[in-house]
């Protein structure tokens, strides 16, 4: 079963949120069917995680899987349940796939040199921000931002909406702050460049071919007529 607290942690997209919750039902059924013995009573576990994902998959409406059939207690259960994981993992498979390319598409990876440029000039921005004419929370905000860039940075791939969070909040400070921007964007301006720079020399995400072309075969000709026939009517 799941709790509140798994269910307010999650990613925004309906599919992903399938795959993680679905993850943690299969879990807590395999945790269950390891304790029980002789396998008494598995056909309660097995029931319980089907009906759960069945729900999940209506609820976050998720095409490929809102027909879904639990099936009744007269049934062979655990035939049942084989079938029913099969189209499940079919499904998470593709949308594990689809949000691996997304996330290589949205984050770039920075060579050792790249990252040791932006952290000198992120690690002279705090100071500049003390000194902005802003309110305490917009300070707090960017101070954040940046916080997150800079562990963005030591990943292995950096996303690249850590860098466009903090160009956005500095854009958006206004004319208020105007006065002492310049030193804050001479700092966030290479970053953005070096960022950019490195995405740039990514090779291209693989597309998926489209299926080839059918050339239909030689159409069969109709017989020749002989023109010495006589052709009655």
């Amino acid at each position: 079963m799941l709790d509140d607290s798994e269910l307010d942690n999650l990613p925004e997209d309906p599919a992903l949120q399938f795959v993680q919750l679905e993850k943690k039902l299969r879990s807590t059924l395999e945790n269950n069917i390891r304790q029980i013995e002789n396998g008494y009573g598995s056909d309660l576990y097995y029931l319980q995680y089907m009906n759960h994902v069945a729900a999940l998959a209506v609820e976050l409406q998720i095409p490929d899987l809102l027909d879904l059939k639990v099936p009744n207690t007269s049934e062979k259960l655990y035939d049942a349940h084989i079938m029913f994981i099969q189209r499940v993992d079919f499904f998470n498979m593709r949308i594990r796939i689809r949000a691996s390319r997304e996330r290589k598409e949205n984050s770039v990876s920075l060579s050792e040199k790249s990252k040791a440029k932006i952290r000198h000039y992120l690690q002279q921005i705090p100071p500049l921000i003390d000194r902005l004419d802003v309110t305490e929370s917009k300070r707090a905000s960017l101070r954040n931002k940046t916080h997150n860039l800079m562990l963005a940075v030591e990943q292995e791939r950096t996303g690249l909406a850590h860098v466009g969070a903090i160009l956005l909040e500095v854009t958006g400070l206004g004319r208020k702050a105007a006065k002492d921007l310049k030193p804050l964007k001479d700092l966030i301006d290479p970053v953005v460049r070096e960022v950019a720079a490195a995405k740039d020399a990514e090779p291209p995400a693989l597309q998926i071919p489209a299926p080839p072309r059918r050339i239909p075969g030689p159409m069969s000709r109709p017989p020749e007529v002989d023109k010495d026939d006589e052709i009655s009517f």
